[in-house]
């Protein structure tokens, strides 16, 4: 019998009375105990999460977070991350976020609609680390195209706080599902009227994802962002158009012949018609001062003689 068979088997009487700080020695010394460690500790870390001190339940939030066996979940730390995300402070809540995906990752279907319950609001925020983690937690626990996510999620794009239309754009982006009209006449309208450019960005890289190709909406949005005040908006609408229209050349094409005018020559004044008189070279009129020279030499040669 090998030794990992018998701590598999004697690992839950070993542990079993085993205060917190000698269960997470014990999980660090040997890694033979560690899934004999892994349930007790995970009990004694949730009761430090239920405690009062912020310090240690932020800390028991993290541990629990890479505690949790990611392929199978666990479904009664996944209900205290979802908890604490109502907590009133801010390093508790972007711990419980890590928690919540560490725990619910695993859990395949059923899961999904507290997801949105909770993580949803929390893209609102008022700190700005909970609101990231809550825009990247979102996508992780929720399949594209979910109608009740989208849903949740579509009213931040009307929010007052730019970074928080951001986020939201990020978010629709990764769970919108192509042929969702009130979606993309959303996003094409935040490309055009929306007062921060950063916003404008965001809308129009995330567009592409949420249309097939040949929309006209969407397309006459982007090509309208081709004349944004920002140069960012338009380097991003450019790259975006060519997925949206059905000929990626075509935009180009249309603003270059308007913007084409045909070249016209400058009508030349007499002085410039008439030739200089330099440039046609020694005539009768205008002899060449080497000739005359050289006529004159000879001529005085020729009277020495």
């Amino acid at each position: 019998m090998d030794l990992e068979d018998v701590v598999s088997a004697v690992g839950p009487q070993l542990v079993g009375n085993l205060g917190l700080r000698d269960l997470l020695a014990t999980r660090s010394c040997y890694g033979g105990l560690a899934s004999a460690v892994r349930g007790p500790l995970a009990l004694s870390l949730m009761e430090v999460v239920s405690g009062k001190q912020t310090a240690l339940r932020v800390a028991a939030l993290r541990l629990l977070a890479s505690l949790v066996d990611g392929s199978r979940g666990d479904r009664q730390v996944a209900a205290l991350a979802a908890q604490c995300l109502n907590d009133t402070g801010t390093d508790v809540r972007h711990a419980a976020v890590s928690a919540l995906v560490g725990a619910a990752e695993g859990l395949h279907g059923g899961y999904a609609q507290t997801a949105v319950r909770v993580l949803a609001p929390a893209l609102a925020d008022c700190d700005d680390h909970v609101c990231v983690a809550a825009s990247k937690a979102l996508p992780r626990l929720v399949p594209r195209g979910d109608a009740v996510a989208i849903a949740a999620v579509m009213p931040h794009l009307g929010s007052p706080l730019p970074r928080i239309r951001k986020l939201a754009l990020c978010v629709l982006g990764e769970l919108g599902a192509q042929g969702n009209k009130k979606l993309v006449r959303e996003v094409s309208n935040l490309i055009v009227i929306d007062p921060h450019w950063h916003v404008r960005v965001a809308a129009a890289r995330v567009l592409p994802s949420l249309v097939e190709r040949g929309n006209t909406l969407a397309a006459r949005a982007l090509e309208a962002a081709l004349k944004d005040s920002e140069p960012a908006v338009q380097k991003v609408a450019a790259g975006a158009l060519v997925h949206v229209s059905v000929l990626p050349s075509m935009p180009f094409l249309a603003i270059k012949a308007r913007e084409w005018r045909s070249p016209r020559r400058k009508p030349r004044s007499k002085r410039q018609r008439e030739p200089a008189a330099e440039t046609l070279g020694p005539t009768a009129a205008y002899p060449c001062p080497r000739t005359k020279i050289a006529k004159n030499s000879s001529a005085a040669g020729i009277k020495k003689r």
